[in-house]
């Protein structure tokens, strides 16, 4: 088993990553700072987001081997030796003890990173796996993979920029995060819920799948804009709202001309859909967020350019999209 297969990167390292980074991107800007000056601190927290990240995925791996092969879903873990299989994430809890110690110096940055690394732990083992728990499993992973880090990037950064927390920007990405983590952990349930229920998982998706419980998808949606509003509003940058503007435009035509379908959680029948904003989140707001900055500071393109070489495949999968419109439009079989 190499290394990468194993860290299973590809289902998260775009998803989850782009969405935390743009908070950090966000709060240095709109504390009016040089996004290029403060990169090397960025970097810092991105990676130590990584050695995070690859924990998760290890141990979920790891412990729900059995569940899987009751299932008939495979596992990347099961063909390693059990006196094996905890190496690797023993490694990413020493390079996270890396990472802590240059957090120890600020102790809420390092209470915020210690708290992802704990949930995740009660999340995947025994005895508490609190992803079999029902709500306590989506409170987890949703404050794990979203809360905690994107929180992390507004203490962590203010703390570098030598200013007190915006205690009305922390909150707004505080909401924004959590509701998003919620929609992610419940698609990724609903998801898999025929494998959960093959191998006896009473995830929090088997208790939402009637219709009486879709007033909850749109709570959560509606915490979510209106979060997401408060953090535009406060931002206070045009290029974001034109950015906006251009999401709408992009999934309206994703919907008229390409049938692809725009969920908030729950998948449709066919395959051919797209997570409702997800791609403002990784591609449209990032990139405006960015440009921002290269007009500030010239030097700033530089990070733009290192966030496409890290995060290629969101912004191509736009691309490619948007390609498809013209397509249709004109009738070209290339373009």
């Amino acid at each position: 088993m190499k290394v990468p297969a194993a860290l299973r990167a590809n289902e998260w390292w775009e998803y989850k990553l782009i969405s935390i980074i743009l908070v950090a991107y966000m709060t240095v800007l709109k504390s009016g700072r040089d996004l290029y000056s403060l990169s090397p601190w960025i970097l810092f927290l991105f990676l130590s987001l990584v050695a995070g990240a690859s924990y998760v995925s290890l141990i979920n791996d790891i412990t729900d081997i059995d569940e899987d092969l009751a299932s008939g879903k495979k596992n990347r873990m099961a063909g390693i030796a059990p006196r094996k299989r905890w190496l690797l994430p023993a490694v990413s809890v020493i390079l996270g003890l890396v990472f802590g110690y240059f957090y120890a110096d600020h102790w809420p940055s390092a209470i915020l990173y210690l708290l992802s690394w704990i949930v995740f732990s009660l999340y995947s083992i025994p005895p508490v796996r609190l992803k079999a728990r029902g709500y306590w499993g989506v409170l987890a992973d949703a404050t794990g993979s979203e809360f905690f880090p994107c929180l992390l990037m507004v203490s962590f950064l203010s703390y570098k920029m030598g200013i007190p927390v915006d205690l009305k920007w922390f909150a707004a990405v505080g909401c924004w995060s959590f509701a998003f983590g919620l929609r992610g952990i419940l698609w990724h349930q609903f998801h898999d819920l025929a494998n959960d229920k093959k191998s006896g998982v009473k995830t929090l998706a088997t208790f939402l799948e009637t219709e009486s419980a879709k007033w909850i998808t749109w709570l959560i949606m509606g915490i979510e804009w209106l979060a997401l509003f408060v953090m535009l509003f406060l931002f206070n940058s045009p290029i974001a709202i034109i950015a906006l503007a251009f999401y709408a435009f992009y999934v309206t035509a994703l919907y008229r001309i390409l049938f692809i379908v725009p969920v908030i959680i729950q998948t449709p029948a066919t395959d051919n859909y797209t997570i409702l904003m997800t791609d403002f989140y990784q591609v449209f707001l990032p990139l405006a967020v960015l440009v921002q900055a290269g007009i500030m500071n010239p030097l700033a393109w530089i990070v733009l350019l290192v966030h496409l070489i890290l995060f290629p495949r969101s912004a191509y999968l736009v691309l490619q999209n948007t390609a498809g419109f013209f397509r249709r439009i004109t009738g070209s079989s290339s373009l």
